[in-house]
């Protein structure tokens, strides 16, 4: 658990889930992977384990390069609202279906910028496509115009040639 302060300075306690973790753990929060890494609290096979996290619990769900590891998205989407409380935050990053590290062995899925638009329940509150840049100079401005006319990027052979390397998304529950 984390504590911080709210609008009024009184000290409330946030319940923090950090999913697909690896070696990237989040003091005070419950930090879940497949394997044993240092930091880990909960080891589990979230494609096969029960999720037995009570209902409504989170305030905040980190899902940094794990949704594009599991069998069901639908699924998922469903398990991450249901433990998240109301007015709770999702944050989830996956690699752009442009991208070379999209398509691993390990990657049931390769996901665009809409496959959060439709999810029940949960309101898109942030959503950007991340392109390299360190030599990359004109990255930087393909990174602005994509995100800028994300339909346009997406629906045309840009993609192809500007491949973004990942998709940050945050997500309310309404």
């Amino acid at each position: 658990m984390i504590l911080e302060k709210d609008m009024m300075g009184d000290i409330i306690e946030m319940k923090i889930l950090n999913l697909g973790c690896g070696e990237k753990v989040i003091d005070g929060a419950i930090n879940v992977d497949i394997k044993p890494f240092k930091g880990v609290n909960k080891i589990m096979d979230l494609n096969k384990e029960i999720w037995s996290f009570d209902s409504d619990f989170f305030d905040e769900i980190y899902a940094y390069h794990v949704i594009e590891h599991l069998d069901d998205f639908d699924a998922t989407m469903g398990k991450l609202h249901r433990i998240l409380k109301d007015d709770g935050e999702i944050h989830i990053k996956i690699p752009h279906h442009s991208s070379q590290g999209t398509h691993t062995p390990y990657h049931r899925m390769s996901l665009n910028a809409f496959v959060f638009d439709n999810v029940p329940e949960l309101k898109i509150v942030k959503k950007k496509l991340h392109f390299h840049k360190g030599f990359y100079v004109y990255n930087h401005i393909i990174e602005l115009l994509a995100n800028r006319f994300l339909e346009v990027y997406e629906n045309t052979g840009l993609k192809a040639l500007f491949p973004a390397v990942e998709l940050e998304v945050v997500l309310v529950k309404r």
